[in-house]
């Protein structure tokens, strides 16, 4: 016992003299505790904290009703935060349409996803004006502006391929609606009436009415229809001569042959009464 004593001593004694030697073996001692530590903080402490190493599999949230993401989420322990809305009229309102991370991406406990949805109110636009205009035109602008384009119909009409009405949900939205900057929902489905083309022994209706009685009849010939019973009608605030009624009546999609008659009722008196009343007088 007294020769370990004397040994420790000596060593001591050694060590206390040679300075250089104790400040290397602080050093060590002081590397040998930091290390301790450190390796005590990141694998002890930091995962018993953090969950650290643990991670979640994000599921497919697109495609969803914003009503169903708590429930969704809730049992594997993620968060959401609703970022943007943006409107796509193939989806319904609030249903997601983007998240970040994306399904199926490897995340923490607690990771917060980004959630963008679908706009509940669709932005409007004005209507577009493609009356009068082709088909292939029609449905170009349609798609520009975010419309869609719903049912087709042809009907008999002089120039073929050309966009005569608009509805929608059967309603006609006129030339007179465009021009004073009707707006509507983007997405909304538009219908279209388009001319077919006539054959060679058909004519579309014309409108006369409004025309003095000579010019109506020259006109109705030239067109290949006929004029037909004239009936004078004394009426007040019109211009005696004018045509005041017309039979058939023009009607889009509505088509004669080539040679039918067309009856019309003129504002003012036969012209053989006119006369007779003055030989009477």
């Amino acid at each position: 016992m007294d020769k370990v004593k004397e040994v420790l001593n000596k060593i001591l004694s050694v060590i206390w003299v040679n300075k250089p030697i104790a400040f290397i073996i602080h050093i060590v001692l002081l590397a040998g505790i930091t290390s301790l530590l450190l390796y005590y903080f990141f694998y002890s402490y930091l995962p018993d904290t953090t969950n650290f190493g643990e991670t979640i599999t994000v599921p497919k949230l697109t495609g969803k009703n914003l009503d169903e993401i708590p429930r969704e989420l809730e049992n594997l322990e993620l968060r959401f935060e609703v970022i943007d809305s943006v409107y796509d009229p193939e989806y319904e309102p609030l249903v997601v349409l983007d998240q970040n991370p994306s399904q199926n991406e490897h995340v923490k406990l607690n990771r917060k996803i980004y959630l963008t949805v679908n706009k509940i109110l669709p932005p409007v636009v004005s209507f577009p004006d493609i009356i009068d205009g082709s088909l292939e035109s029609a449905e170009r602008i349609l798609k520009s502006v975010d419309l869609k384009l719903g049912k087709i119909e042809f009907v008999p009409d002089e120039i073929s391929n050309t966009v005569l009405a608009v509805k929608i949900d059967g309603k006609e939205i006129t030339k007179e609606d465009i021009i004073e900057g009707v707006k509507i929902a983007k997405g909304t489905s538009i219908d279209l009436e388009v001319g077919s083309g006539l054959a060679s022994n058909q004519r579309v209706i014309p409108e006369v009415v409004g025309l003095p009685v000579d010019e109506a009849e020259i006109y109705l010939n030239g067109y290949g229809l006929a004029t037909g019973h004239i009936e004078f009608v004394d009426t007040l605030g019109v211009e005696i001569g004018t045509v005041i009624k017309q039979s058939p009546t023009p009607e889009r999609g509505k088509v004669v042959a080539v040679g039918s008659i067309i009856d019309l009722w003129v504002a003012g008196y036969y012209p053989e009464n006119v006369i007779k009343e003055d030989n009477e007088q």
